[in-house]
């Protein structure tokens, strides 16, 4: 349940600590199935080509994607736009979707896993990156449109 702290203006989860323990597993579950389900063959040039490949293309995907729908009318939909760009998709769910075909012996689904695996850890690690430079962008602005904001210090009432 949702509550206010007295003199605060934030939310304050009363459940909040079980959610960040149960988010806790889950993502540590994540991570063992996938070390775990993982050949070490796929730690080649070629895995790491394969890898930028998709991330690249992906990347290409979203900033022509957010170019089309996204608003920009003013400084701050402008500044988000990185934001959008990088919130890549990853997780447990496309991993085990991926292992689908090859547990079910269709052909030529061997390898599935693998790319997946390489393209989940290539989003985390753009994400990672554009998250950086969104944040960077993010302090430097926040102090300028602070000088420009007019002050309401010593104005009469």
């Amino acid at each position: 349940m949702l509550s206010r702290r007295p003199g605060t203006k934030t939310l304050i989860c009363e459940g909040c600590l079980h959610q960040r323990e149960a988010v806790f597993i889950l993502r540590s579950v994540y991570f063992v199935y996938v070390g775990l389900a993982m050949s070490p063959a796929v730690f080649t040039w070629n895995g790491g080509l394969l890898m930028l490949g998709f991330v690249w293309a992906m990347v290409a995907v979203r900033v022509v994607t957010v170019h089309l729908t996204a608003r920009r009318r003013t400084a701050s939909e402008r500044a988000e736009r990185l934001l959008l760009v990088g919130m890549m998709p990853r997780g447990l769910a496309t991993v085990i979707v991926a292992g689908i075909p090859a547990a079910m012996g269709v052909a030529g689904t061997s390898r599935f896993l693998e790319y997946t695996f390489l393209i989940l850890v290539g989003c985390d690690l753009a994400t990672s990156a554009m998250l950086y430079v969104y944040q960077r962008r993010a302090a430097r602005i926040v102090p300028l449109a602070a000088e420009a904001a007019p002050s309401s210090m010593g104005a009469s009432p």
